[in-house]
C-alpha cells in the first residue's frame, strides 16, 4: 500500500511540476511577445515623430495661408472703398482699417501657436499618465504577490 502512496505522490509531483513549468513557460513566451510588440511600436516612434512635426508645419502653413488671403481681400476691399472714403480723411480711416486687419491676422497665428502648444502639453500629459500607469502597475503586481503568500501561508497553517 505504501508503494501506491508513493507512486500517487510521485504522479502528482510530476503534474505539479509539469504544470508549473507549462505556466512558466507560457508566461515566458508572454513576455518575449509584449516585447516583440513594443520593440515594433519603437520603430515606428520616428513616424510618429514625423507626422507630429507635419502636422504643426502644415497648421502653421495653413494659417500663414488664412492671414495672407486675409490681408490680400483687405486691399482689395481698401482700394474699392478707397474713392467712398476719399471725403472722409482716407488716411485716418485707411489706419485704422489696417489695425484691424493685421490684429486680425496676428489673432489666427496666435491661435495655431496657442493649438500647438496645447498639443505639446497633451503629449507631456499622456507622458505623465503612463508614468502613473507603470507605478500603479507595480502596486498591483505586489498586492497580487502579497495575497498569493497570504494564501500560501493560510494553506499551510491549515493543510499542511
Amino acid at each position: 500500500m505504501s508503494s501506491d502512496i508513493i507512486s500517487e505522490n510521485n504522479k502528482t509531483n510530476g503534474s505539479t511540476r509539469e504544470f508549473r513549468e507549462s505556466i512558466a513557460r507560457t508566461l515566458d513566451e508572454t513576455r518575449d511577445n509584449i516585447r516583440k510588440s513594443i520593440d515594433e511600436s519603437r520603430k515606428n516612434i520616428p513616424d510618429y515623430a514625423h507626422t507630429v512635426n507635419e502636422f504643426q508645419e502644415e497648421s502653421l502653413d495653413t494659417a500663414k495661408e488664412i492671414a495672407e488671403n486675409y490681408l490680400e481681400s483687405q486691399k482689395e476691399i481698401l482700394n474699392l472703398l478707397e474713392t467712398t472714403w476719399t471725403p472722409f480723411s482716407p488716411k485716418n480711416i485707411a489706419e485704422s482699417y489696417v489695425s484691424v486687419v493685421s490684429n486680425f491676422a496676428d489673432n489666427i497665428i496666435s491661435s495655431t501657436k496657442s493649438a500647438n502648444n496645447a498639443l505639446i502639453a497633451n503629449m507631456d500629459l499622456y507622458k505623465s499618465l503612463f508614468h502613473q500607469l507603470k507605478e500603479n502597475s507595480k502596486e498591483t503586481s505586489r498586492a497580487g504577490i502579497n495575497s498569493a503568500k497570504i494564501f500560501q501561508q493560510t494553506y499551510k497553517k491549515y493543510y499542511g
